[in-house]
């Protein structure tokens, strides 16, 4: 099996919301496929999280930057897809950092 990135965020508090609050401490996860195109995705997630270009940097260079950065401002979408052949259903989240203009 390829390997995987797995992000985990936590929402520390709901600022805003149209639907449903998630409650504040939930835990969730995005994750990218080891190869070559999931490096890529995991390092464009990466370059909006950082606020600042990645592209030429060392995974170990990014991941640790990942790991200093404190909380942030994000829209967080959900979406529910069905798959075709089973029935189950999923939930896909997707995080959108918001940056403050200095």
């Amino acid at each position: 099996k390829a390997s995987r990135i797995v992000l985990t965020y936590k929402i520390e508090e709901t600022v805003e919301c149209t639907e449903a609050p998630f409650p504040n401490g939930s835990l969730f996860t995005e994750s990218f496929q080891g190869t070559d195109e999931g490096v890529k995705y995991f390092k464009k997630q990466a370059m909006k999280l950082l606020a600042s270009d990645v592209e030429g940097a060392k995974m170990r260079e990014v991941m640790e930057g990942l790991k200093e950065m404190g909380p942030f401002k994000a829209v967080i979408t959900t979406r529910t897809t069905k798959d075709a052949t089973t029935g189950k259903e999923y939930t896909n989240i997707n995080v959108r950092p918001i940056h403050d203009p200095a």
